[in-house]
């Protein structure tokens, strides 16, 4: 077997499609990491989740070149990156998107004078986390289901087994519940 340091990027592919040696991942690895992880870092603007990324893609990179047809590694590589980054920044913006939708729903439940303050969504957001994680299994999944994922009464009922009624009582309860502890939450600090 030819020195991995010293074959060509096509000729590393080709090898690892024919023998699957985890040696080969290494020496693309060895190359391609800090040119993957200076894009992600260009693209995330965020150095710890820049990181992250960069270790999933080398982690689906063995099944990604046995499925794909891999001419130019270089070229590929920016490619899956840049749509991983493109995935990663698309997905983080829907997860705003839906705890601020959660956030506004839980602001209208609670006295909007404690809210007014409150300016930035992120902080927001995390007292709407902790007080998810405050409610009972059932109500907690069945607000996260609903306001995190939009799932319907019907949806929620199939996924968790439950009755539509129950459901329906879950987030009733659930709601109210959360409008305490936040309220609670709130006046504490």
């Amino acid at each position: 077997m030819k020195n991995l340091e010293s074959s060509t990027d096509e000729e590393l592919v080709k090898l690892y499609k024919t023998i699957q040696d985890p040696a080969i991942i290494g020496a693309l690895y060895k190359r391609y990491s800090h040119l993957v992880l200076g894009t992600c870092i260009k693209h995330l603007n965020d150095t710890e989740l820049a990181k992250d990324e960069t270790m999933m893609i080398f982690e689906k990179l063995p099944l990604n070149i046995l499925n794909h047809d891999v001419h130019r590694f270089n070229h590929w590589i920016y490619s899956i990156t840049y749509n991983a980054c493109i995935s990663r920044l698309r997905k983080k913006q829907s997860e705003q998107r839906r705890i601020g939708h959660l956030s506004d729903e839980v602001a209208e439940l609670v006295d909007d004078t404690d809210y007014e303050t409150i300016r930035e969504n992120e902080l927001k957001a995390n007292k709407v986390h902790w007080a998810v994680r405050q409610l009972a299994n059932e109500q907690a999944t069945c607000i996260s289901l609903f306001f995190f994922e939009h799932k319907s009464y019907k949806e929620i009922a199939q996924i968790t087994g439950m009755q539509e009624s129950t459901v329906k009582s879950h987030l009733q309860n659930g709601k109210r519940n959360l409008k305490n502890l936040l309220s609670t939450k709130t006046h504490d600090e």
